[in-house]
């Protein structure tokens, strides 16, 4: 079997994996079945995709396309949803008197509950972290959300405050705002997330992956799907697909 949209050699992967530059087997970069397990990779993805577009076993490739279709079908309804932040920009917080964040486990299962985001304050001071992208798009003295938190406006971007202006997302929806995803600055974790090529993104994630068990099957939001794969400082993650 072969992937449409991978490039595979067998020679070129044990070569990589006896000299070191790869992990092992289950590196990303050899496409072996064992690499495609430790992202989350259900082998019944491969069969369905496979007999879903009258493939056999002599039939010499397929497209990932189709796997993470398959996938997703699959594995979606048990992934927990977490925030993941890369490099982030801090904001700091004036006007919130919460003392947590409620966010839905999964936003397609209410029966599987809220997850708590701890707003832990240093001397009074909340600080809020968002991907630089995010902070580049609001607009001056403009409505935004930080995401299943309130709404809130900032007066600058070179040391931003974000100034609470109300809760109900309906007024976001509006104007038109954005809404954009966050993390507490005390509390997150740090991610060390190996993506398909092998490199490696670290950033910070919020604090309930601390109690994930490896192995656990998750999105990050607005990232993609991916499964952890060893616990620690930073937690160890691999990336499965949008």
């Amino acid at each position: 079997m072969k992937f449409q949209d991978a490039t595979l050699s067998k020679s070129k992967s044990s070569k990589e994996v006896r000299d070191g530059t790869y992990s092992g087997w289950d590196d990303p970069r050899t496409w072996s079945l064992q690499s495609l397990q430790k992202r989350g990779i259900d082998p019944e993805a491969v069969r369905k995709a496979m007999l879903d577009l009258g493939l056999s076993l002599v039939d010499i490739s397929i497209s990932m396309k189709s796997i993470y279709s398959e996938n997703r079908k699959l594995r979606d309804h048990e992934a927990p949803r977490a925030f993941f932040i890369q490099a982030p920009v801090w904001l700091q917080v004036t006007g919130l008197e919460q003392e947590f964040a409620e966010v839905p486990v999964h936003p397609d299962f209410e029966e599987r509950g809220m997850r708590k985001i701890p707003l832990l304050r240093e001397d009074g001071e909340l600080e809020i972290g968002v991907q630089p992208t995010d902070l580049a798009r609001l607009e001056l003295g403009k409505l935004f959300r930080l995401k299943d938190l309130a709404n809130f406006t900032i007066d600058n971007k070179k040391s931003p405050i974000a100034k609470m202006y109300s809760i109900d997302v309906d007024e976001v929806r509006k104007v038109n705002g954005p809404i954009i995803h966050w993390i507490p600055k005390i509390g997150s974790v740090a991610v060390e997330l190996t993506l398909i090529d092998g490199s490696r993104v670290l950033g910070l994630a919020e604090p309930a992956l601390k109690t994930m068990a490896n192995g656990t099957f998750l999105q990050f939001e607005r990232v993609g799907f991916a499964r952890i794969v060893e616990d620690g400082d930073p937690i160890k993650v691999s990336f499965a697909h949008k």
